[in-house]
């Protein structure tokens, strides 16, 4: 964990005489998990237990979608992060995935990287409501059609 890194000591005694040294603990590059959603209007990543503090980039091929994307950063207790970010999945190509990755600015290097891949089966629940009212009214109308 991040908050047990520092200098540690070490002593040894005995009947010969007695030692001492000191070494230091750095801890590097660690993610915990992480996961994924896209939805029509939107697409989440989120990554969990970071260490160092990481940034998310957004890319759909190679259209840089990172500046306008809404990123968290929250420390928790262990002094690793929890780094949420959100973009509008609609100004992007619905047919093609978006790319999110974790960046180090510190180390320099990515950590991990997620494709997310957009369905055109979502849709929003006002135009699926909308079918379903249609094809009632259509349904009644035959009915009516039928029965004169």
């Amino acid at each position: 964990m991040p908050v047990h890194q520092g200098e540690y000591s070490c002593k040894l005694r005995c009947t010969f005489g007695a030692k001492s040294d000191t070494t230091k603990v750095i801890v590097q590059d660690c993610i915990g998990s992480y996961d994924s959603s896209i939805k029509k209007s939107h697409a989440e990543c989120w990554f969990s237990g970071v260490y160092p503090v990481g940034t998310v980039h957004w890319f759909q091929g190679d259209v840089n979608f990172t500046n306008s994307a809404s990123t968290q950063q929250q420390m928790d207790r262990h002094g690793r992060y929890n780094v949420s970010s959100t973009i509008d999945a609609r100004k992007g190509n619905l047919k093609q995935p978006y790319e999110c990755t974790l960046w180090i600015p510190s180390n320099g290097k990515v950590l991990a990287s997620q494709s997310l891949h957009p369905s055109e089966k979502q849709e929003d629940t006002r135009s699926s409501g909308s079918k379903v009212t249609l094809q009632w009214i259509c349904v009644m109308l035959g009915i009516i059609t039928f029965m004169m």
